[in-house]
């Protein structure tokens, strides 16, 4: 999978805005911040963010 490096320079972590690298075995993007993973389809990625986690029911809500 080869990716321009300029569209790596632009490309961004839609969750928290950190640079992007490619992990070509898993065929995703990692957020060198965060580390969330966005899959690469067909060599498209996506780049949707996760849903927010489960809520803990032992925690009070506010």
């Amino acid at each position: 999978m080869g990716w321009d490096p300029r569209l790596l320079d632009i490309l961004v972590c839609p969750a928290d805005q950190g640079a992007l690298h490619v992990d070509p075995v898993a065929a995703q993007l990692v957020c060198q911040v965060c580390h969330r993973r966005y899959d690469i389809s067909d060599g498209i990625a996506v780049m949707l963010p996760t849903p927010a986690p489960a809520t803990d029911p032992d925690v009070e809500q506010r």
